[in-house]
């Protein structure tokens, strides 16, 4: 099983319930991917996916699970800034419009079924 590519189906399921309009997907660019382009009302919301199985089976009192945000650091937003630029150029989007990046930390559980799911809002500026 690709977990990335589960993760960001789950990703996309919750956001289109949350009333987002899911506009592109796996967006290529030279500084990195998009995972997920989405619209909710005039926000324009790229969203970062980071999936982790979590097997609580090899989990011990000193030994703390893997957390899909200890992934997503200060030069993971750098390169994501780029690749948003990129992809306002390239669909010749204003660069003016309003716009977010956030983050969906999704964790699976051993059986690869969903165990929780975190949206973090507007989280370019908060590392």
């Amino acid at each position: 099983m690709d977990t990335g590519n589960f993760g960001e189906n789950l990703a996309v399921k919750y956001l289109e319930k949350q009333g987002y309009k899911i506009l592109s997907r796996n967006f290529r660019a030279k500084f990195g991917e998009l995972d997920i382009v989405c619209q909710k009302g005039r926000l324009l919301v790229f969203v970062e996916v980071k999936t982790a199985v979590n097997d609580s089976r090899f989990a011990t009192s000193h030994l703390r699970l893997f957390s899909p945000e200890q992934h997503f650091t200060k030069q993971k937003i750098a390169r994501l800034k780029h690749a948003i630029e990129i992809f306002l150029m390239k669909n010749k989007i204003n660069p003016e419009i309003s716009q977010r990046l956030d983050l969906v930390a999704i964790e699976l559980d051993e059986n690869c079924e969903l165990k929780d799911l975190r949206h973090y809002e507007n989280v370019s500026d908060s590392l």
